[in-house]
């Protein structure tokens, strides 16, 4: 089967150096997460244990990913040498469940799916409105990117960054639906958000090697110079109309995150917001 591109929906963008200002505050402040500081309900914990039971993690899948970010990973750099360089990093020997945190997988009942062009997707999915009709819920799943979409949106809305996986996903229909009990008979909503290593949430908050969990921060102007710098060479982004914007003159907030396997990490990349556009690698 052909490798699937990633797509990333349009949505309202609120970013810039205000908002990058913001968050970088909150993280200067943060001090080391706690059970107590976003805590999930009982009731609630007890509904996502019975979901993580009845939740089915496939082994052999299609990538949801380029080939391109396949063969590369480590989308971060030159942001690499600065937050991650006392990691190693791995390719090549990861497990099948360590490749489909760090690409993204298909659906394996959504596979006939993705063989079919554009316009006869959209007919498909027009002719098949309800899960029970197509067979799955959603066609492929992406934890990192969700996760990394998620963050950026709190950090937006809330001034600051997120605690934990449960403060991302409580005011959404997940959340709710792990409230009043429906996640029960859709476990499978949450594969979006589950590490294919870990089983459960996807945590994004481990500064240090966690396998099958992540970290994301907010990158201040310092850090971006100082990584120009290092590396030698300049720093591209695409500008408005599509040129190469150099980093030194960014205006918006940009995220790193790093993915961490069994021995290593096995992705980095960055998310930037500007005012004419998102980013993703």
């Amino acid at each position: 089967m052909r490798p699937i591109g990633a797509t990333i929906a349009s949505c309202t963008i609120l970013a810039g150096a205000g908002v990058a200002a913001l968050l970088l505050v909150a993280h200067a402040e943060k001090q080391s997460i706690s059970a107590t500081d976003a805590p999930m309900p009982p009731e609630v914990l007890q509904n996502l244990q019975q979901v993580y039971e009845l939740v089915k993690i496939p082994r052999i899948v299609e990538f949801v990913a380029e080939e391109r970010y396949r063969k590369q990973p480590f989308q971060g750099a030159p942001l690499d040498r600065i937050y991650s360089r006392h990691f190693k990093k791995v390719m090549g020997t990861v497990t099948e469940h360590e490749k489909m945190l760090a690409f993204g997988w298909v659906d394996p009942n959504a596979e006939d799916f993705w063989q079919l062009g554009f316009f006869e997707q959209r007919e498909y999915l027009e002719n098949h409105p309800t899960p029970e009709g197509r067979g799955w819920l959603s066609p492929s799943h992406n934890p990192v990117w969700n996760i990394v979409h998620l963050y950026r949106h709190f950090c937006e809305k809330n001034g600051r960054a997120p605690e934990t996986t449960w403060e991302l996903i409580r005011d959404r229909k997940c959340g709710e639906m792990l409230i009043t009990g429906e996640a029960l008979d859709q476990p499978e909503r949450y594969l979006s958000y589950i590490s294919p290593v870990t089983g459960k949430l996807l945590e994004f908050t481990h500064e240090e090697l966690s396998p099958g969990n992540m970290w994301i921060t907010v990158v201040d102007k310092k850090t971006i110079e100082q990584a120009i710098n290092e590396s030698g060479s300049e720093w591209y982004v695409p500008g408005a109309d599509g040129e190469l914007l150099s980093m030194r003159e960014f205006e918006g907030t940009l995220y790193y995150y790093r993915v961490y396997g069994y021995e290593g990490i096995i992705r980095t990349g960055m998310l930037s917001i500007t005012d004419y556009g998102i980013d993703i690698g």
